[in-house]
């Protein structure tokens, strides 16, 4: 069975979307293409066991490339497949230890094979946050991984275009494919015509409040357009009640 390497930040049971993302993935690989997984976890502060669902795990002993190196090296038969977030392997979302073992990798197995699935390329914010100071190493970094790529792609048009810009070479060889959903189906789901008014609103506190505060008038149109009645709200409490026109449960 051929096999690929995939690095991920984390992996159940942490709650995180992108080793969500890569555990569906990987089941779907062996499902359907008799592709097997091993993942490669870059939070050296996870130990979670030594394999899920038959997938075999390796740790990284610390953020630094030196490690990186010598276990892509070990598997170097096998394609590599990256899923990117930056604050999903620096606490400041500046990994230079990535691209650096990324770019030493490439160096010492030519024949290397790198995939990587973009789901973050950088953080933006106002001078008082950490997020200003820190984006153009965020830029760099990103740039300099998709320029390391076999394979680049990404979930959203924006960061298709972004990654055009920053990196020219790049213009129409990013693959923009939708996130597939890591919350599953029901088995036995009732036709659309045939369910309650209800919308959903799930994820983190702060995308929850993001939501419910910047895109409030947004969020009641739709309501209004699509005849809502209720709007569930899934995740951690937030510190306030969304003042919508439908009830909020």
């Amino acid at each position: 069975m051929r096999q690929v390497v995939q690095i991920v930040p984390r992996i159940s049971p942490s709650q995180d979307g992108v080793g969500d993302y890569a555990l569906i993935l990987a089941r779907e690989l062996r499902a359907s293409h008799d592709i097997d997984t091993l993942f490669l976890i870059g939070n050296p502060t996870q130990r979670s066991g030594r394999e899920i669902d038959g997938f075999l795990i390796e740790y990284l002993g610390a953020r630094r490339e030196v490690g990186l190196v010598e276990l892509l090296v070990k598997h170097a038969a096998n394609p590599v497949l990256l899923n990117y977030v930056g604050p999903g392997y620096d606490r400041n979302s500046c990994p230079f230890w990535l691209l650096r073992g990324l770019r030493v990798w490439k160096q010492e197995v030519p024949q290397g094979h790198l995939i990587t699935m973009f789901h973050e390329l950088y953080s933006e914010g106002p001078p008082w946050t950490r997020a200003f100071w820190t984006n153009p190493f965020q830029r760099q970094i990103a740039a300099g991984i998709a320029r390391l790529s076999d394979v680049v792609r990404t979930n959203v048009g924006v960061m298709e275009r972004r990654l055009e810009r920053m990196v020219p070479a790049l213009k129409g060889k990013v693959d923009c494919v939708p996130v597939f959903s890591n919350v599953g189906e029901t088995e036995d789901s009732l036709p659309s015509a045939q369910r309650r008014p209800w919308m959903a609103v799930f994820g983190s506190a702060g995308w929850r409040e993001s939501a419910y505060q910047k895109y409030g008038r947004s969020l009641e149109a739709a309501c209004s357009a699509l005849g809502i009645e209720r709007v569930i709200d899934i995740g951690p409490p937030l510190d306030f009640y969304p003042d919508l026109s439908v009830a909020v449960n």
